[in-house]
């Protein structure tokens, strides 16, 4: 809520949530705070911005909070990526002007359409292949 009040110049917004167990509602008042709007935007820029894939928090496969992951089966089955697409290839680059380019062809700005299919050169990223050097994680970590 605070960086959508950030990019929209809200001061105030109103959380609301409903337990399912009990249908009891909940609002909070949220006032705007910009410094913690700016922590988020930056740890988001970092995320996209990362040479490779934040570490997964356990390596674990029992962990409840794993079980319910839909990375599941990335991190403790197939351990590679079944996607095919400049995103997942070792040749593109996440640019900061929001735009992905990649280095075999020397093309500044894959175009989006381009970037969802790929091409018959892709190389899947290291860490995508696998978790192997992170194996050593013991147990699980804070997730956030």
């Amino acid at each position: 809520m605070q960086v959508y009040m950030h990019g929209t110049g809200l001061t105030r917004a109103l959380y609301y949530s409903v337990c399912k167990d009990n249908d009891e509602i909940y609002l909070e008042r949220i006032t705007y705070d910009e410094s913690i709007a700016l922590e988020y935007i930056s740890k988001g820029q970092g995320l996209a911005m990362s040479d490779r894939m934040p570490e997964p928090c356990s390596t674990d496969t029992t962990w409840y909070l794993c079980k319910w992951c839909p990375a599941y089966t990335f991190c403790h089955q197939t351990e590679t990526s079944i996607e095919k697409n400049c995103r997942t290839c070792a040749f593109s680059k996440p640019e900061e002007d929001s735009t992905w380019s990649c280095k075999k062809y020397d093309q500044p700005n894959i175009p989006f359409e381009f970037q969802l299919k790929g091409c018959d050169d892709h190389k899947l990223r290291q860490d995508l292949n696998q978790w192997a050097d992170l194996k050593d994680i013991k147990g699980p970590k804070e997730v956030f």
